[in-house]
């Protein structure tokens, strides 16, 4: 078997396919992304970065983030969003960081709340699939409930904490 010279990459590149034979303009889907979604900042995780799980990144791969803040009054809103470039481990891992203007929560906020992180990634730059959540929570004062198959179905409030919010907030 013969294989191209190294000078033909360049052409290869064009047509947006890697030497694998793999089109970078399909987006990647994550299967999985720190430990299922879920992040909780009582012991002493930062929640910055999270491992993603995947069947075709390349070196090179952008990652969009959104971040959402969800109170128990029913209050979500967008905080963030922003385009960055993903730490390539292998094919089947990567890692993508919250950015670092990520300011944290004020303390005189005594409101629980979750942070929501929504990623999608990409190969080219320029086709994002479909995204996939981190959720980061206290559980100090917040619990979650979980389906039969392990999807997360609620966030509730810790027992005796803050009885005049609201008990839960579903996402899904």
């Amino acid at each position: 078997m013969e294989y191209a010279p190294i000078q033909d990459c360049a052409v290869v590149k064009m047509f947006s396919v890697d030497l694998y034979g793999i089109d970078l303009r399909i987006p990647p889907i994550i299967y999985d992304i720190n430990d299922g979604g879920l992040c909780d900042t009582a012991d002493g995780n930062e929640c910055d970065c999270f491992v993603i799980r995947t069947d075709n990144i390349f070196d090179g791969f952008k990652y969009e983030i959104t971040t959402f803040e969800m109170l128990f009054d029913g209050t979500k809103t967008q905080v963030g969003k922003s385009t960055n470039a993903g730490k390539y481990e292998d094919i089947f891992t990567g890692e993508c960081c919250v950015p670092h203007q990520r300011s944290k929560r004020s303390t005189e906020d005594s409101q629980p709340s979750v942070l929501v992180f929504d990623f999608v990634i990409s190969n080219d730059g320029e086709n994002f699939g479909q995204s996939k959540s981190v959720y980061v929570y206290d559980s100090t004062c917040l619990n979650y409930v979980t389906a039969g198959d392990g999807e997360i179905v609620a966030i509730n409030l810790e027992e005796g904490y803050k009885k005049d919010i609201s008990s839960h907030i579903g996402y899904r």
